[in-house]
């Protein structure tokens, strides 16, 4: 049916709705025309079950977010009998009302499920029947997310889960993993997130390549020998060495990306025993939140991998002293062979961040952060030796002026967004940006008429002019004029 059609014949039901007063007869007429007249009744019903699903994965500020896409089902006949038979949309149990539950258990069939348990007492309560459901069916877990803290529930999934993907775990204290836990058997799983202790030796561990651990690593850290992501909260580091942690990373020489939180009472003071660095071939991506433990960025220093691609490294806010810092840049410089990193530098927080791939829109990238200097350059002087092409700053207009204006290879200078006076300031030294090409204003800046003038005086001493892009309305109309006549002047 064409569109000229389906009009046609819109407006015929639309003729008949209107002779028609009786209640039963006009349901039946809608309904007909929501069908008959309705472009996606043409649909096949997988591709309404790929669309319902996509609604399904949607954020939604309130609670029990995962069923708005439900109201779907209100639309028409077609619609509703698809969704309410398709066991596969019916298959999350991590965030769902008291009152859905047996309902939505009912529709999801023999499709794998998402379960969380035990994050409240309407968990415990409401969930209990689909966990004895899981138990006895255990190839029906697809994902776990579980707070056991008397190990009852963990206590009793002793059998194999063919399809389990992935589980994340909170185990109470003096719980741990039955030694039949999955029956020993999880070919399936990838991805485990645990808090307490984790029986790495155990045999449904074998495949798992993504771990987030916040409980005690302990000195059979070789059997993480398949991981591709590690992740080690606290917990993990807790009473750590840095030796015991180059151990339990050479365990891994599988590694892309690691993520570290040190604890309090790390050991800072031993020293390493490696008389050579540990090589990590495949590790391209590295955090680590050094907390009020500086001196833990020591291990940048017997690490090396061929190429990184980020580096993000924070500390405490009462931190001053930088020294600590070399290490990082060191490690930075050593790892990093490439050529086109794009500096952004801001003030909303702590830590030094180097990302060789792209960053949103941007191309390779180092970001700076700060927090509590005044004055930027002690630390700008640590900086990796790659030649910086773009500068994007979000400095705050009481900080003294970045070390980088005098560098000559910057040729685009982003200022994203709030008061930019700071950036120009006028004091007799030398040009500042040299090689300066283009002057990006993005977000919701705009020059006032002194701004304006102080900006024409900046860019008027340069032999070639500097293409300036600023967003429409940004600057006063009568200063337009004056802005043209000393660059490039573009509006977005």
């Amino acid at each position: 049916m064409n569109t000229k059609e389906s009009l046609e014949l819109a407006d015929f039901y639309d003729s008949q709705i209107d002779t028609h007063h009786d209640i039963d007869e006009l349901r039946i007429l809608r309904e007909r025309r929501n069908a008959d007249c309705s472009q996606t009744r043409r649909l096949p019903p997988e591709i309404l079950t790929k669309i319902f699903s996509i609604l399904g994965t949607f954020h939604y500020e309130d609670r029990y977010t995962h069923l708005k896409w439900v109201a779907v089902t209100h639309v028409c006949r077609t619609w509703r009998d698809n969704a309410l038979n398709e066991p596969t949309l019916w298959t999350d149990f991590t965030d769902i009302h008291p009152k859905w539950v047996r309902e939505i258990f009912t529709r999801s069939k023999a499709a794998p499920l998402r379960l969380r348990y035990g994050y409240d007492d309407c968990s415990h309560n409401t969930l209990n029947f689909v966990v004895d459901a899981l138990v006895k069916s255990p190839e029906r877990i697809r994902e776990l997310h579980a707070i056991d803290y008397d190990g009852s529930f963990i206590g009793q999934l002793t059998r194999p889960t063919p399809f389990l993907e992935s589980f994340a775990i909170e185990l109470g204290a003096g719980v741990s993993f039955p030694p039949n836990f999955l029956g020993g058997v999880a070919p399936r799983l990838r991805s485990v997130r645990c808090t307490g202790p984790l029986p790495l030796e155990a045999g449904w561990f074998t495949n798992v390549r993504n771990l987030e651990y916040n409980g005690s690593l302990d000195s059979r850290a070789y059997l993480l020998t398949t991981l591709t992501s590690l992740t080690l909260e606290r917990g993990a580091t807790y009473g750590m060495s840095i030796d015991t942690l180059l151990s339990a990373l050479e365990s891994s020489p599988s590694l892309e990306c690691l993520f570290i939180v040190a604890a309090s009472d790390m050991d800072t003071v031993s020293r390493p025993r490696r008389s050579t660095p540990l090589h990590l071939h495949h590790l391209r991506d590295i955090t680590f939140d050094l907390g009020s433990k500086s001196r833990m960025a020591k291990i940048f220093r017997h690490l090396r991998v061929d190429n990184i691609e980020k580096l993000c490294t924070s500390w405490s806010y009462n931190f001053q002293n930088i020294t600590m810092l070399e290490h990082v840049c060191h490690f930075f410089n050593t790892c990093y062979h490439g050529d086109d990193l794009r500096y952004v530098v801001y003030d909303m927080s702590r830590g030094l961040e180097m990302y060789t791939r792209s960053v949103d829109e941007g191309g390779p990238s180092l970001f700076f952060r700060l927090y509590a200097w005044a004055d930027p350059s002690k630390i700008v002087k640590l900086l990796p030796r790659c030649v910086p092409r773009i500068l994007s700053t979000r400095l705050h207009p009481d900080m003294k002026a970045l070390a980088l204006s005098e560098c000559d290879t910057i040729e685009e200078v982003h200022i994203p967004y709030g008061r930019v006076n700071h950036h120009f300031r006028l004091d007799g030294a030398s040009l500042s940006y040299p090689s300066l090409q283009r002057l990006h204003f993005g977000g919701v800046v705009s020059l006032d008429a002194e701004q304006v003038s102080q900006l024409v005086t900046w860019l008027a001493p340069r032999q070639s002019k500097v293409e300036v892009v600023i967003r429409e309305g940004g600057i006063p109309a009568k200063a337009i004029d004056a802005l043209q006549d000393a660059s490039i002047l573009h509006f977005i």
